[in-house]
């Protein structure tokens, strides 16, 4: 990519709006998220993943709750059920249960990342951690572009299962990075 020319993710970025009854939403998700950058710390310190990715991941895959899984919102009481099924390989450390950063760093760790963290790998690291099926469907991702303008309709309502008709309800991430960068959390990103 040449200096002048942007990636498809920085120009959807650049000119995503949060969809205006969404904006407190969003921006509770974004102060949750930061408030819990001590415990992504430590899975970003293993992983070299930034800890504000982990925390967008950890929203959209486990709606903030440390008692599930990153990989896919399974209960941390045994491996995951749901895709990808049977995670952490490895037992339990504590013989009973997995701890929270134990298993986000088996979900994170055997993930290719980039060697910086600009906006568009950010944004591409994330959309490949959910998947790429949607743009077999011809639509933008909602992992990444719900609760923005450039996100309508259209859902995987199961693993594989495409419904055109579906309309996500969850927040995407870059509805969260524009928050985050609102509040200052994140340096903002000039796209």
């Amino acid at each position: 990519m040449s200096t002048v020319e942007k990636s498809s993710y920085e120009v959807l970025y650049s000119s995503a709006i949060v969809i205006p009854s969404k904006v407190g939403e969003v921006a509770n998700i974004a102060s949750r998220l930061t408030a819990f950058k001590a415990i992504y710390q430590m899975v970003e310190k293993s992983a070299a993943i930034p800890w504000w990715v982990i925390g967008i991941l950890h929203s959209l895959e486990a709606s903030q709750n440390f008692k599930t899984h990153l990989h896919n919102g399974d209960d941390l009481k045994s491996r995951t059920i749901h895709a990808p099924s049977g995670r952490p390989k490895a037992p339990p450390k504590n013989g009973h249960a997995y701890e929270w950063v134990e298993s986000a760093i088996d979900a994170v760790s055997k993930r290719q990342t980039p060697l910086e963290w600009t906006l568009s790998k950010a944004l591409e690291f994330l959309e490949r951690y959910n998947g790429l099926g949607y743009r077999f469907a011809g639509i933008n991702t909602p992992y990444l572009w719900s609760y923005t303008q450039h996100y309508t309709r259209g859902k995987y309502g199961s693993d594989g299962i495409f419904d055109p008709m579906l309309k996500s309800n969850q927040t995407g991430a870059a509805a969260i990075l524009k928050a985050l960068e609102a509040q200052g959390k994140i340096p903002a990103f000039v796209a």
